[in-house]
């Protein structure tokens, strides 16, 4: 089984999920999606020429994030066919970087290898950059929620 190098189980899920299983609930993530994020945050970390680190879900610390990783049936924020309910859609923040910046530089750089699981992005996310992994071919596809 595939585990993120630079997230958390309890980054990807909600409270109720991960007290339900725990570490398993790596189960629900296939190792793309996971590359993905390890991917997106690697190729800030080198534009950065430091640590960028990112946030997903930061309930765990006490934080207002539960739903930015995997959305189960608990969840009643946005649509029901979000690729956050395939374990496939992530919404990652972070201190170094606008979202829309991020979008601007994925976009730009986007035959970049750590950037090759990423499929699409959504545009208008003020304070987040959502990625997925929607299967639209080999470019980026920008999408507006």
């Amino acid at each position: 089984m595939y585990k993120s190098i630079h997230f958390k189980i309890y980054e990807l899920v909600d409270p109720h999920t991960y007290g339900l299983y725990g570490e398993k609930a790596w189960m629900f993530f296939d190792e793309e999606s996971i590359m993905m994020i390890d991917g997106v945050r690697e190729f800030f970390t080198e534009l950065a020429g430091r640590d960028c680190p990112m946030t997903i879900n930061d309930w765990y610390w006490g934080g207002e994030y539960e739903w930015s990783g995997l959305r189960t049936i608990e969840c009643t924020e946005d649509a029901d066919r979000s690729f956050h309910r395939l374990a496939k859609g992530f919404d990652l923040k972070n201190e170094l970087y606008e979202p829309e910046h991020m979008r601007i530089v994925i976009l730009a750089n986007q035959d970049n290898e750590l950037l090759q699981y990423v499929k699409r992005i959504e545009a208008d996310t003020p304070t987040w950059l959502h990625v997925d992994r929607a299967n639209v071919g080999k470019r980026i596809v920008v999408v507006h929620p």
